[in-house]
């Protein structure tokens, strides 16, 4: 049993998601702003 091994490795993941996303977030935030704006 290594459970003290978990917290770690689901910190990496979600880690590595959030740098996944981010990207997409953050143009999906500008994209919506921009649409705001115009209107």
């Amino acid at each position: 049993m290594c459970l003290h091994t978990l917290p770690i490795s689901l910190f990496y993941i979600l880690n590595y998601l959030l740098l996944c996303l981010l990207p997409h977030i953050l143009d999906y935030l500008t994209n919506s702003f921009q649409t705001v704006e115009f209107q």
